[in-house]
């Protein structure tokens, strides 16, 4: 059994019939259906009583909403958020995971559930990590690094979440700004310490050569003040979506962790990053990689560089085994490579299957004209190309009218006809007349 503590939003404005009852119970109704073994705690007491389906929520007992539905509130937005604990036999990301049943009801249902790794009563945002990918960054690696450049005693509890949030646009204005971001989120009462905490870093340039992970990762508060207004932080979140989505990933196979020390206070992290563009592309020397990642499977990286420095970066990477062994001393080694040599992961290969249904979709394209002007010449294989204009099809017969020859009618085939028949058919074969005569055409054609 896997046990959360989350925070429970339901995203969308009340109407005057508002009922934190109701909206609980509808959590609870779709949880209890589709998580096995689902059942909600008292958010303060682990062993308190179990509730797993709604006959057992109460409808009008304000004490135990608040037990169960820790410290809910109305937001400035008006939606209706707070704290909750449940357990269940489904880890947290096959319960948020896109294909989970219970994940698309959240979704659809404007509800949202952010995990907590610590207790806290309200769980607030303090910041966004600019420029660092949330679909690529390893949140529990990131939190140890911050922990230690941050100078962080466990008291100060804080977390990271991979998540889309919203600014404003304009100070005074409801239209907002969203974008995904590496969100660092705390409690209410250690938000303004954390933040100090950051702002006291210094520039991000210096930082990275001691914390190559994030330390070159701007921290950006979501509070505005005198120095950090409504409209320079906006400016900042559309910078980092334009960062992240120039972005592209080369993935690296049969490479040790990046946390491996390949000299003294040096790692592998640390030598990637440190890898430049080549001297023959004729532009300015510039750092190749934007950063580089460990994943899920352990000796797989992935290595995410900007759109313009992706070939080279490619052509680097292809002769990455050499480049490694002549820049890390021997002694380093073991935490470097493994039994089969660093390469970049090959492509996908497709089956005879594939290849075949794709042909046929070539085929599709092909005899498609798109009414948007955008002709597109698709290469076909296996297939005779067989182009289609709108103007062709719209002055070219059908295929029967084109293949299929119609006899004359009857009434419409006069003696005169068949005697010129009888006629051409003798001259063009003159013993014809021994074996077919007139009489027998006109017979035949009656």
């Amino acid at each position: 059994m896997f046990t959360f503590r989350a925070q429970l939003t339901f995203g969308y404005k009340p109407k005057e019939e508002f009922n934190v009852a109701r909206l609980l119970s509808r959590f609870v109704f779709s949880a209890s259906d589709s998580l096995p073994r689902f059942s909600l705690l008292p958010f303060d007491d682990d062993k308190g009583q179990q509730v797993s389906s709604i006959d057992q929520l109460p409808d009008n007992n304000p004490e135990f909403y608040s037990i169960y539905y820790h410290n809910h509130r109305i937001l400035q937005t008006g939606n209706l958020t707070g704290m909750i604990q449940f357990q269940c036999r489904s880890s947290w990301s096959e319960l948020k995971s896109p294909s989970s049943s219970f994940s698309r009801w959240l979704k659809t249902n404007k509800i949202y559930l952010n995990y907590t790794k610590f207790k806290t009563s309200t769980l607030v945002p303090c910041g966004f990590l600019h420029g660092a990918h949330p679909g690529y960054l390893h949140r529990d690696e990131v939190e140890a690094e911050i922990k230690k450049y941050l100078n962080i005693a466990d008291d100060l509890e804080f977390q990271l979440s991979s998540r889309t949030i919203s600014v404003p646009v304009t100070e005074g204005k409801p239209e907002k700004f969203s974008f995904n971001a590496v969100v660092v989120e705390t409690s209410v009462k250690n938000a303004a310490l954390l933040r100090e905490r950051f702002y006291a870093l210094g520039d991000p340039l210096n930082i990275k050569n001691f914390f190559p992970y994030t330390g070159g990762n701007q921290f950006v508060p979501l509070l505005k003040s005198k120095e950090w207004s409504v409209t320079k932080i906006y400016r900042l979140a559309k910078v980092h979506m334009q960062v992240i989505m120039d972005l592209k990933p080369i993935f690296l196979q049969n490479i040790r962790d990046l946390r491996n020390s390949i000299g003294p206070n040096f790692n592998l992290r640390q030598g990637f990053c440190g890898m430049e563009t080549s001297p023959s592309t004729g532009n300015p020397i510039e750092l190749l990689l934007h950063s580089i990642h460990n994943t899920s499977v352990t000796t797989t990286k992935v290595a995410l560089t900007k759109s313009a420095l992706y070939d080279d970066a490619v052509s680097q990477f292809s002769v990455i085994a050499g480049i490694l062994k002549e820049k890390i001393s021997p002694d380093y080694y073991s935490n470097v490579f493994t039994s089969e040599p660093p390469q970049v992961q090959s492509q996908h290969i497709d089956s005879v299957s594939s290849c075949n249904s794709s042909s046929y979709a070539d085929h599709l394209l092909a005899g498609f004209n798109p009414q948007d002007g955008d002709n597109v010449e698709i290469p076909l294989k296996h297939f005779r190309s067989s182009a289609l204009s709108y103007a062709t099809a719209a002055t070219t017969p059908t295929a029967q009218e084109s293949t299929t020859v119609q006899p004359p009618s009857l009434s419409t085939f006069t003696d005169t006809n068949i005697d010129s028949l009888y006629d051409k058919l003798k001259e063009r074969y003159p013993d014809m007349a021994l074996v077919v005569t007139n009489e027998d055409l006109e017979e035949n054609y009656r």
